[in-house]
């Protein structure tokens, strides 16, 4: 086991966030430049990214960072010849929508993405976690507590351009 904290854009849990918002149909995502690799507290000044032009044509920008995330790796006994193998993971990020030409913050909110895979062994057996399905099933429910997020708290059509940045 092990920890380590990168900075920069989170570009793992992305994909399943920017599918939802597209599924929406409520708003068009544009590109975003990258954010600055280097361990800087400038990665986080999403107006001054804004003011750059970071986010071209953008109405507004999603800007998110994580704020928890946990690993639950572990055997349990279900009956004497049989165990339950659970590996789980649960991302807790925090977000803003702010609109790029006033700076105001149309919604903020906090989301989380929850997955795990389960193997039921015998003993003297082994078998690994599936990771990568672990992390496809927290990016997707993180992808679908976003837009409910955005839902609940942006009223109104807005058909517009939403740039995506979202940092770790």
């Amino acid at each position: 086991s092990y920890s380590y904290v990168e900075y920069g854009e989170l570009r793992k849990f992305t994909g399943d966030i920017k599918g939802e918002i597209i599924k929406s149909r409520n708003f068009q995502l544009v590109q975003s430049k990258p954010a600055p690799i280097a361990r800087d507290e400038s990665v986080y000044n999403i107006i001054a990214r804004i003011k750059k032009g970071s986010f071209p044509n953008a109405d507004y920008v999603l800007f998110g960072r994580v704020s928890e995330m946990n690993f639950n790796d572990g055997v349990y006994q279900v009956s004497n010849n049989m165990n339950n193998q659970i590996l789980g993971l649960t991302l807790v990020a925090e977000f803003s929508l702010i609109n790029t030409k006033t700076f105001e913050v149309i919604a903020s909110f906090t989301a989380t993405g929850d997955g795990q895979d389960t193997k039921i062994i015998s003993p003297g057996r082994f078998t690994a976690p599936n990771r990568a399905l672990v992390v496809a099933r927290v990016s997707k429910s993180l992808g679908e507590d976003v837009l409910k997020q955005i839902d609940s708290q942006v009223f109104g059509n807005m058909s517009t351009e939403v740039g995506y940045g979202e940092n770790r």
